[in-house]
């Protein structure tokens, strides 16, 4: 789901994320959901315009969910977790239920 996509993404980028849920729609299903057909993209402030538009030109629905910053993981204005901490939980799960 979403919430493993932003967090691998953030993982892999050595960085954390400030990121707000859809509130149209259950927090749990926003953020764990299977639904195929997301695309999740990280871009510099000043592209953001240019991606938005460009979506909007060719019919796609663009949301802006959050921002690349910090060494959090933050959702709804509620840390997650350091992204170091995060990491070494995904990296030893596995190994920590055997």
């Amino acid at each position: 789901g979403l919430f493993v996509c932003i967090t691998e993404s953030a993982m892999a980028g050595k960085i954390g994320a400030d990121v707000c849920t859809n509130a149209a729609i259950r927090n749990d299903s926003w953020l764990f959901g299977e639904a195929q057909g997301r695309v999740v993209l990280s871009c510099t402030q000043e592209n953001a315009a240019k991606i938005e538009a460009l979506a909007a030109q060719n019919g796609v629905d663009c949301l802006h969910i959050g921002t690349v910053k910090g060494t959090d993981l933050v959702i709804n204005n509620t840390a997650m977790g350091a992204m170091s901490q995060l990491q070494n939980t995904y990296n030893q799960a596995l190994a920590n239920c055997l």
